[in-house]
Parts: structure tokens; C-alpha cells; sequence
């Protein structure tokens, strides 16, 4: 990503030259309109499917536009499989909470010994956690993100044994087999890929995250 891709040198129109900053349409319809500048990277960063419409139909490519995190902030546009675990109702994770984009991945740049963080690396900073998280020492907060990798290899694990899901060497990656499964199975991929993909093990809704988890796991076990 150049300078260019978020910022336009061509107008001033929006704050800090920055190419967009509209409420943010998703897949489903629902519009996101909390998230202050960070609407500029949930303009990308979405899922841009309905999973509920979406798994009904044959597609070369399968699942959500790689990194659905404002689908996932907002707690919406995956398959909601029924099960133990309660949904919560939409817009009511972190984005809330004024735990934005731009409030967790651009906080204070700083060069530590091992690593980035803030500015324009995007990688999280610590310190935005603490804030609501007083005392954290890491982005584990509570062994949550722990536990959510735990349920996603779970969950690909048996999408593996039920012929769903396979290693592909060359790739170095966990690809679907082209072919057809029952719905269950089919939803149950597309809530394990959109997550992954997600990368935030949970961060981003935990709530949310970990009911589709939870349900989809249930879901598949025989």
C-alpha cells in the first residue's frame, strides 16, 4: 500500500487528504456509520458477500473478500449457525466502544527492540488496549485469543476430515476441495475462512466471533 491508496494528493476535502471517510456499506446492506476516520479502511477491509445468500450458490472462488474485519467489528455478514452460543446484537462489539481502526492500529509510533508499532506500521499498539484493559501485558487479554485459536483449528481440523478442507503443499496453506457439501459443512467453511482471515483471533468481536465458533463446531461434530 503506497501513500496514494488512502490519501488523495489531488483534494483536501476530507481530513488529512484521505480519499474517503462515507459510512460503510457491507454486503448484507447494513451500514456501518461509527468508526470516525477508520471508515476509510473498512471501505476495503469487508467482507462484500452476504453468507447466508452467498453459500446458497456456486462460486469458483469461495468465501468472504479476503479480511472482512468491519463485517466482523460489526458483527454481521456471516452465516449465523443456530446452536449453544447466543449472537449478540449487531454493533455492539469493540466499534462501540470507540475501539476503532485508527484508535488501536495507528496509536503513537514507536521502534521497540523487537518490534513496530502504531503510525503507519498498523501494527496494534499495546498501550490502546490498556486503556480499557488496564494492566494487560499482551493482546491475549484473558487467554481469549488463545482460545479462539484453539476453536479455528478445531473447526478446520474437522473441515479437513469431512473432505471440505485440504493442505496444500505448494500454497503452504489450508485451500477448500472443489465440490459439493451440505449446507451445514458449506457454512460452517465460510465462518472458519472469514475468521481466519480476519486475523484478529476474536479481538475484533469477541462476543460475535466466538459464538460463530462455537456454533459452527457443534454444528459438523458428527
Amino acid at each position: 500500500i503506497t501513500c496514494a491508496a488512502c490519501h488523495d494528493p489531488h483534494t483536501d476535502g476530507n481530513p488529512h487528504q484521505l480519499r474517503t471517510v462515507a459510512d460503510v456499506t457491507l454486503g448484507n446492506g447494513d451500514v456501518i456509520g461509527l468508526g470516525g476516520l477508520g471508515k476509510l479502511c473498512m471501505n476495503c477491509h469487508k467482507g462484500r458477500r452476504d453468507a447466508e445468500d452467498y453459500v446458497t450458490e456456486y462460486h469458483n472462488h469461495y468465501g468472504p473478500h479476503h479480511g472482512p474485519q468491519a463485517n466482523v467489528l460489526e458483527g454481521v455478514g456471516f452465516a449465523e449457525i443456530e446452536g449453544s452460543a447466543a449472537y449478540p446484537n449487531p454493533g455492539t462489539g469493540h466499534l462501540t466502544l470507540n475501539a476503532t481502526c485508527v484508535v488501536c492500529h495507528m496509536g503513537d509510533y514507536e521502534v521497540g527492540e523487537d518490534s513496530v508499532e502504531g503510525g503507519h506500521s498498523w501494527h496494534t499498539a499495546l498501550a490502546s488496549c490498556q486503556t480499557c484493559h488496564p494492566g494487560v501485558t499482551d493482546f491475549d487479554v484473558n487467554g481469549f485469543q488463545s482460545a479462539t485459536q484453539v476453536k479455528l483449528d478445531q473447526l478446520r481440523d474437522r473441515l479437513v476430515e469431512l473432505g471440505v478442507v485440504e493442505y496444500v503443499e505448494k500454497d503452504e496453506a489450508y485451500e477448500p476441495i472443489p465440490g459439493t457439501y451440505p449446507m451445514v459443512q458449506v457454512r460452517a467453511f465460510f465462518n472458519w475462512i472469514g475468521l481466519a482471515e480476519d486475523r484478529s483471533k476474536g479481538a475484533h468481536n469477541p462476543d460475535y466471533v466466538d459464538a460463530l465458533l462455537t456454533n459452527s463446531i457443534e454444528a459438523i461434530a458428527e
